[in-house]
């Protein structure tokens, strides 16, 4: 399936930014201008499902992943995927060949899922669940839960139950850790660093860190970016 592709920037070097489940392109509105300041195209594609992209009848990593490969260039500076996102570029990262790939607060573990189709959330369950969200992210959130398919979020649980095997290391890659999360544990760090994975930790975060604790973050992706 070709994918819905938002950009920011026109420069000649590539960064490929994934969402999580039931986000958008639009859970990056900091992120890619931020990464575009530094002289980068930014190309953040909404999944199968989710924002402007077409519903589907099936969704499994294997379709997102090949999605991934269907709309994207090969051979981008850096490939970024979070949560969802993650397990979708790992599926796809033979064939995009990016320079740099990091997946953000992704262990490749199993996750304990039930299956049950999603309810978008209100901006005041949104607001209270994070508190540290501004304004602007509290209302992409919502927005994103409108465009996405209920059937999404039923179908994925036996992926996360299964879990997957980490991607092979095409490229220099990095895990970023959420400090408080429980997705990626200091004996997971140490395991991955043991497959040749760099990992960072955003300290004080949950698990979708680019809205927790932008700032710290962005310093989390120096070197890489």
């Amino acid at each position: 399936m070709k994918l819905h592709k938002h950009t920011w920037g026109t420069g000649d070097r590539v960064v490929l930014l994934v969402h999580g489940l039931t986000d958008d392109h639009t859970t990056w509105w900091r992120v890619g201008p931020a990464i575009a300041d530094r002289g980068y195209r930014v190309v953040a594609p909404d999944l199968r499902g989710h924002g402007l992209s077409a519903r589907a009848t099936t969704y499994t990593l294997t379709d997102f992943a090949a999605d991934l490969a269907e709309s994207l260039s090969v051979g981008a500076d850096v490939a970024i995927g979070n949560s969802l996102g993650g397990l979708a570029l790992s599926g796809a990262v033979e064939r995009l060949r990016p320079l740099r790939a990091i997946y953000l607060d992704i262990g490749w573990t199993p996750i304990p899922s039930t299956p049950t189709r999603f309810v978008p959330r209100s901006a005041e369950y949104t607001s209270r669940r994070h508190p540290a969200w501004c304004e602007a992210d509290v209302q992409a959130e919502i927005s994103a839960d409108g465009r996405c398919d209920p059937e999404v979020m039923w179908q994925i649980a036996a992926e996360f139950n299964r879990g997957m095997e980490p991607p092979p290391l095409v490229a220099p890659s990095l895990v970023v850790a959420a400090g408080d999360g429980p997705m990626v544990p200091p004996a997971r760090q140490d395991e991955l660093r043991s497959l040749g994975f760099a990992v960072r930790e955003v300290p004080r975060s949950g698990h979708v860190m680019h809205r927790d604790r932008f700032e710290d973050f962005m310093a989390a992706l120096d070197g890489w970016i």
